[in-house]
C-alpha cells in the first residue's frame, strides 16, 4: 500500500513537472519577445553593450554601465556578437532553466505566480530579475552547485564579487579542499583573463575603487542598508549557518552582501530553496526521498 502510494506521488509530481515545463515555455516566449520592444532598457542590454563600445565608463550605479569582471564579459563574448533580442532571449532561457533546476518547473511556476510572493506596488522579484535580464537566478544556482561543486563560485566571484563571502561556510567548516577549488578556478580563469586584456583589468579595478566609496542606500527601498552595514551582517549569517549545518543561510547571506539588491536582487534567495527542502528531511523511515525532490536532495542527503 505505500509503495502505491509512493509511486502515486511520483507520478503527480512528474505530471505537475511536465506542466510547469509547458508555463515556463510560455513564459520564455514572452519574455524573449521583450527584447525586441523599442526602447527595452534591462540589464541584459548592458552586458550586451559592454562589447559594442567602452566596457567601463564611470559609475557602477549608472543605468546601463557594465561592471563586471572582463573574464565574465570575455565568457559571453561569442554571444554578444548576436543580436541583442537572440542575446536576450538566451538570457531569458538561462534564468528559466536555472529556476527550474533549482526549485523544479512545478514550483518555479508557482514561484513565478504565487501572490504571496509578490510585493505590494513592486512586482515579483524573480519575475522581475528575469524580465530585467539579471543574473540572480544564475548567481543562486551557481551557489546551490557550489555545494557540491565549487568551481562554480568562480562565476560569483567574477561578477557580484561581494556575495562571495558565502565562501566562509567551508572556511569556518574547515572544508579547504572546496575552498581551494574555488579561489583556485577563480584565480586561474583570471590570470588567463587579464593575459588577454591587462588594460580592462585595470579599468575594472578602478571602478570597484570608485564602488567602494559609493553610497548604495537610494538603491535599497527593500534593505534600506549600506553595503558596508549589509556585509558583515551576510558573513556572521554565513558563519553561523556553518556551526550549525545550515546550507540554506548562504544564499541568504549572498543576497545581503549584494552591491545593490534593490528588486530583484531578493530572487537570489532563491537559491534557499532546495537546501531548506533538503534540510526538512523529505524522506520515509527507509531513507527514500519523498515529496517534492529537487536536482540536489540526493547529494544533500548523501553527504551528511
Amino acid at each position: 500500500m505505500t509503495a502505491e502510494l509512493s509511486v502515486d506521488r511520483r507520478s503527480v509530481w512528474r505530471a505537475l513537472d511536465l506542466a510547469g515545463l509547458v508555463v515556463l515555455a510560455l513564459a520564455w516566449a514572452y519574455f524573449a519577445s521583450q527584447g525586441r520592444s523599442p526602447g527595452y532598457v534591462g540589464d541584459d542590454l548592458t552586458y550586451w553593450q559592454a562589447w559594442h563600445g567602452p566596457m567601463y565608463t564611470g559609475s557602477w550605479l549608472v543605468q546601463g554601465a557594465y561592471s563586471y569582471s572582463p573574464a565574465a564579459a570575455q565568457a559571453y563574448w561569442p554571444l554578444a556578437q548576436l543580436s541583442f533580442p537572440v542575446f536576450h532571449s538566451i538570457v531569458a532561457a538561462a534564468q528559466l532553466a536555472a529556476l527550474a533546476w533549482i526549485a523544479r518547473p512545478a514550483l518555479a511556476v508557482v514561484i513565478l505566480l504565487v501572490p504571496v510572493l509578490t510585493l505590494p506596488s513592486y512586482g515579483n522579484p524573480v519575475l522581475s530579475t528575469i524580465q530585467n535580464g539579471n543574473i540572480q537566478i544564475l548567481l543562486a544556482a551557481a551557489i546551490v552547485a557550489g555545494f557540491r561543486w565549487p568551481a562554480t563560485w568562480a562565476f560569483v566571484l567574477l561578477t557580484k564579487v561581494t556575495p562571495g563571502v558565502g565562501l566562509l561556510w567551508f572556511a569556518v567548516r574547515r572544508e579547504w579542499r572546496s575552498l581551494g577549488v574555488a579561489l583556485g578556478v577563480t584565480t586561474a580563469i583570471s590570470l588567463v583573463s587579464f593575459a588577454l586584456a591587462p588594460d580592462l583589468w585595470r579599468e575594472w579595478f578602478g571602478l570597484l575603487m570608485t564602488a567602494s566609496g559609493t553610497d548604495t542606500l537610494g538603491h535599497e527601498p527593500f534593505v534600506p542598508q549600506s553595503l558596508a552595514v549589509r556585509l558583515p551582517i551576510a558573513a556572521v549569517v554565513v558563519m553561523v549557518g556553518a556551526i550549525r549545518g545550515w546550507r540554506w543561510t548562504v544564499p541568504i547571506a549572498a543576497m545581503l552582501a549584494l552591491p545593490a539588491i534593490q528588486l530583484g536582487g531578493l530572487a537570489l534567495a532563491v537559491g534557499a530553496v532546495p537546501l531548506l527542502r533538503s534540510a526538512a528531511g523529505l524522506r520515509r523511515a527507509d531513507g527514500r526521498l519523498v515529496g517534492p525532490v529537487g536536482p540536489l536532495d540526493r547529494f544533500e542527503f548523501t553527504k551528511r
